[in-house]
């Protein structure tokens, strides 16, 4: 399950690199 959610993260923090719109004051959630 730890794996399945770490790729998932992986793929959003990807996706939104790609997409520019990376907002550090926001946080990682």
């Amino acid at each position: 399950m730890g794996a399945h959610n770490a790729y998932h993260i992986g793929q959003i923090l990807y996706v939104r690199k790609l997409e520019g719109v990376w907002d550090p004051s926001k946080g990682v959630k």
